[in-house]
C-alpha cells in the first residue's frame, strides 16, 4: 500500500505541478489537491474514524487523475456553474465503478451492483462540489450587499 501511495503522490503531483506552469490558477491548483480529500473525509464523519482517510486517500487521488481531462475541457470551454461541476463529476465516478471497482463484484456475483454505481457517483459528486467551492465560488459577484448613491 505505500508504494502505491508514493506512485500515486508522485503522478498527481506531476499533473499539478504541469498545470502550474501553464498558467492555472492557484485556487484552481489548491481545487486540485483539496477536492479529492472531500470523500475521504465524508467516509471518516461517517464512520467515525479516521483510519477511512489514510485507507481511502491514495485510490480517491487514483481515480481524480481521469477527472483532470473533464477539468481541462470544463475551463476551455467555460463551464463554471456549480450543476455542471457535480453533474459531470457524478458521471465520472458512477462510469469509474462500472468501469473497475464494480468488475470484482459482477464477476463473483454475476451481478451488476446499482447500490456501488450510486455510492461512487455520491463520491464524485462530493468531489465536484468540494472542487467547484474552493475554485469558483468566490469569483462570483455578490450583489445583495450593493449600496446605494445619492442619498
Amino acid at each position: 500500500m505505500p508504494a502505491l501511495f508514493l506512485a500515486v503522490a508522485a503522478i498527481y503531483s506531476g499533473v499539478v505541478m504541469w498545470l502550474a506552469r501553464k498558467g492555472t490558477s492557484s485556487r484552481e491548483l489548491a481545487a486540485l489537491v483539496l477536492a479529492p480529500l472531500a470523500p475521504c473525509l465524508l467516509s471518516a464523519a461517517i464512520a467515525r474514524s479516521v483510519g477511512s482517510v489514510v485507507s481511502l486517500a491514495p485510490m480517491v487521488y487514483l481515480l481524480a487523475l481521469p477527472a483532470i481531462p473533464l477539468y481541462l475541457l470544463s475551463r476551455k470551454k467555460g463551464w463554471t456553474h456549480l450543476w455542471q461541476f457535480i453533474v459531470g463529476s457524478a458521471l465520472l465516478g458512477g462510469l469509474l465503478c462500472l468501469l473497475t471497482g464494480n468488475a470484482e463484484m459482477r464477476a463473483a456475483t454475476g451481478e451488476l451492483s446499482i447500490h456501488n454505481i450510486a455510492v461512487s457517483a455520491g463520491y464524485g459528486m462530493t468531489v465536484g462540489f468540494a472542487f467547484w467551492v474552493i475554485a469558483f465560488a468566490a469569483l462570483r459577484p455578490n450583489k445583495s450587499l450593493e449600496r446605494t448613491r445619492g442619498r
